[in-house]
């Protein structure tokens, strides 16, 4: 290999990566990591963790996107099989039934009221109400141009209140935020049904 010249500054010896280097710097990175924002007020997550017996509950679910939401009626689509799959059959939590619209109107425009009303009046004894809100579920992708580089995964983020139906009490309001993302990931709407399904396993049972 010809070595430098004399006098030749010793920076001028430093060439530039090799894809070699470039493809362990991408794998290295290719890789998403969690983060978790939780707001609760009254009962906090997981909520069961304090319950002796098995609640009877009547679930009620809608969404409340951005303005500039994509493809809301896909998210709608994975929403719905993701929270019929996760409260299909949990030990803690038994849904009697899950409800989206109340005479043509979103489960969510429903008041405290309405909702008791419809618990009270469904033909089956139910301990309490699971209203389920959500507000973003979806991919996402950031471009770095200057560094060459993107950053990539999926968002979650939903509100969860329960009332209680005995007492008429809001026994707890909570906000979940997850996003799961690392540099140069790419994702699409595949995991997202196992997004959400992850979300509300940690706010009713916690962390496996």
């Amino acid at each position: 290999m010809p070595q430098p010249a004399a006098g030749t500054p010793s920076l001028l010896l430093f060439r530039r990566p090799t894809w070699g280097w470039l493809l362990i710097s991408f794998f290295s990175l290719h890789c998403a990591t969690p983060q978790t924002t939780v707001h609760a007020l009254g009962r906090q997550p997981p909520l069961c963790a304090d319950q002796d017996t098995v609640q009877q509950s009547l679930v009620f679910w809608g969404s409340a996107w951005r303005a500039n939401q994509k493809e809301p009626t896909l998210r709608e689509e994975i929403a719905r099989k993701a929270i019929s799959a996760y409260f299909g059959g949990r030990s803690c939590l038994h849904a009697v039934g899950i409800v989206e619209n109340v005479s043509e109107r979103s489960a969510l425009e429903l008041s405290d009221a309405e909702l008791l009303l419809q618990a009270r009046s469904y033909g089956r004894p139910i301990d309490q109400i699971v209203v389920l809100r959500i507000e973003e579920l979806g991919p996402i992708l950031i471009l770095r141009p200057c560094l060459l580089s993107w950053e990539g995964g999926s968002d979650l983020r939903l509100r969860v209140r329960t009332i209680d139906v005995q007492s008429e009490r809001l026994t707890s309001d909570i906000s979940y935020d997850r996003r799961e993302s690392g540099t140069y990931v790419v994702r699409g709407v595949g995991p997202l049904a196992e997004q959400l399904e992850l979300g509300l396993q940690e706010v009713f049972e916690g962390t496996r």
